[in-house]
């Protein structure tokens, strides 16, 4: 845990994720804990037991003026998990009956590697090879019915690669609003962005000192902070690749994007977890980005 507000601001500002609104988030929050440090103490081996960084999050929701909450982001966290889980079993369906049109036994497991920015699988791993066109044209098939990019964005959000999913998000919203062009784009060991072209640096110029700044009201942008939310973007190299690993075995689909896997059958992860529950929150709507923007450093 930070000591102080500079401290935590000096973390912030070496990762390139200070800006004006998280400052003033981060501000309100340390406020508030320091306010119920005392009182909080006779309690603090309950707030361990369940998320030390619980009250913390709540607070600086709070501190924030909006009207989300931990309770919020529970039930943000339950709708996404069933859309996730529906929509899993709509693909189970639709790939079962796939394989048996193209004559594939029930027995044959196979993993692919499925690409959200083309919309095409490749199969890296199957139990019988000489099943494996028959089991590539099925999978094809299926995901003409089915769409997986719900399915790999969900996935990769709850597994803490939010940048990879909302990367294309970012590239599109910055062509259109700016006339930008994202691989222009770089962040120095300052944490300044190079490369921005004239209206994006007049637009990042007036996020530094206009303390009403909203990029979406002002300029159609996705979240209302712009800086911060490209430097993480374009901080990560790996971003613009956004592949999910995915298995089909014994009639169901699983994803392998970490330590966090999404499918019909498997058991939703646990909500007692704040970076988890932020995270299941966003992951069943990727076009959304307000809670990694403002809360990104919590994910």
């Amino acid at each position: 845990m930070f000591r102080n507000i500079s401290s935590m601001r000096s973390y912030m500002n070496a990762r390139g994720l200070s800006s004006r609104g998280s400052s003033r988030r981060l501000t309100s929050a340390m406020s508030l804990h320091y306010q119920n440090k005392v009182s909080s103490s006779s309690s603090s081996l309950k707030i361990s037991s369940y998320d030390r960084f619980s009250n913390t999050v709540n607070n600086s929701l709070q501190a924030s003026g909006t009207s989300v909450s931990l309770g919020d982001c529970r039930v943000k966290a339950a709708q996404s998990m069933i859309t996730l889980s529906k929509t899993c079993a709509n693909f189970d369906s639709a790939m079962k009956k796939s394989l048996s049109n193209e004559g594939v036994p029930e027995n044959i497991s196979f993993e692919f590697d499925y690409d959200v920015n083309s919309g095409e699988a490749t199969i890296t791993e199957i139990s019988d090879e000489k099943y494996l066109s028959g089991v590539q044209s099925a999978l094809n098939k299926a995901m003409k019915s089915v769409s997986l990019e719900t399915v790999a964005n969900g996935s990769k959000i709850l597994n803490g690669k939010m940048t990879e999913v909302y990367y294309p998000v970012v590239e599109k919203a910055l062509n259109k609003c700016f006339g930008q062009d994202i691989s222009e784009l770089s962040v120095d060991r300052r944490g300044n962005i190079l490369g921005m072209n004239k209206k994006m640096r007049q637009a990042v110029t007036s996020e530094l000192t206009d303390i009403s700044f909203d990029a979406q009201s002002r300029y159609g942008f996705p979240t209302k902070e712009l800086a911060s939310v490209v430097k993480n973007i374009i901080s990560d190299k790996s971003a613009s690749k956004n592949v999910s690993h995915m298995s089909f075995s014994g009639g169901s689909l699983k994803t392998s994007d970490g330590d966090i896997s999404v499918g019909s059958k498997c058991a939703s992860p646990s909500l007692k977890n704040t970076s988890i529950l932020l995270r299941a929150a966003a992951a069943g709507n990727p076009g959304s980005m307000d809670l990694w923007a403002e809360y990104g450093d919590l994910f």
